[in-house]
């Protein structure tokens, strides 16, 4: 049984570039400018989010 279809993953894309564009614009209220550090930043917190998304997504549809 399939726990995440096409919708449910669609759905948690729009979440991490969601909250990817809301992180950019809290730094970026922070510091008043996107440089290397919240470029790096923002990058990091993709790739994990990313990576916790694909496992769960592997695992929940086994």
């Amino acid at each position: 049984m399939k726990l995440y279809d096409n919708k449910r993953i669609t759905l948690i894309i729009f979440s991490i570039i969601g909250g990817l564009a809301f992180a950019a614009f809290l730094l970026y209220d922070q510091s008043g400018k996107i440089g290397q550090t919240e470029i790096i930043a923002l990058t990091l917190t993709a790739v994990i989010a990313v990576v916790i998304s694909v496992i769960m997504i592997k695992k929940g549809n086994k």
